[in-house]
Formats: structure tokens, C-alpha cells, sequence
């Protein structure tokens, strides 16, 4: 079974589930405007540096119950085209 994702807006809770549902496995279709897309390449970036900076913080001043803390996503994000 194909399963596809539509993204009507690129708001940040909604997209930023994109990159661990790839990490999971989902190799569908997601379709967007192209200002959404012009958007998604834009802010997931970010938001993966922004993960990552938050676990090289937890690391480094031991605020996580996880050894070591890990980014939920990073700056490498799925290929949109």
C-alpha cells in the first residue's frame, strides 16, 4: 500500500514530524505548494541544526536522561524534489 502525505501549510509542528517519519522508514510521496516546499527547505534545515545544538547542550551539561543525548533530526534532511 502507497502511502502519500499532503502538507497544506508549513507550520512547524506538522512538518517537522517529515524528517523522523523518515528515519522510520516512509519513502511516499509528500505533496505541497511550492511555496510550502520553498519554505520546508528553509526551516528543516534550521530546525535539525537547532536539535542538534539543544543535544550538544544537553551532553555538555549533563541535562539528559539519555547517554549521550541524541537530535531528534539533524541539518541532513530528506530529499525534496
Amino acid at each position: 500500500m502507497a502511502v502519500e502525505i499532503t502538507f497544506l501549510g508549513a507550520a512547524g509542528t506538522v512538518t517537522g514530524s517529515l524528517p523522523k517519519l523518515c528515519s522510520l522508514g516512509f519513502s511516499g510521496r509528500v505533496h505541497c505548494t511550492q511555496g510550502t516546499r520553498d519554505l520546508l527547505q528553509i526551516l528543516l534545515p534550521d530546525s535539525g541544526y537547532l536539535q542538534e545544538e539543544e543535544a550538544r547542550h544537553a551532553n555538555k551539561w549533563r541535562h539528559t536522561r539519555h547517554n549521550p543525548a541524541l537530535p531528534l533530526y539533524t541539518q541532513t534532511t530528506p530529499s525534496m524534489h
